[in-house]
């Protein structure tokens, strides 16, 4: 009994999803083959770049407000108690 439902060309071939699902492999395989060296050269990978790690910080509660700073305090009494986790 035909259910009326087509998808993209369907001929009721159980095969056409396996066939999809190999196609859509394939260019992606393609992609990260040849497409890894123009990502690299636009930047949109990290690649052998060097991350450059300020470590002059000062300490996290410095850094931030007095009220900021309650406020984190407040909220992990708070998660302490409610949930019994940190």
């Amino acid at each position: 009994m035909k259910s009326g439902h087509f998808f993209l060309c369907s001929t009721g071939d159980h095969a056409l999803p396996l066939a999809i699902f190999a196609l859509v492999h394939f260019i992606l395989i393609c992609f990260t083959l040849f497409g890894a060296e123009l990502m690299i050269r636009l930047g949109f990978t990290m690649g052998a770049q060097e991350i450059d790690i300020d470590e002059d910080l000062p300490k996290f509660f410095k850094s931030v407000t007095l009220t900021q700073a309650d406020e984190m305090v407040i909220k992990d009494n708070y998660m302490k108690q409610r949930f019994g986790f940190e």
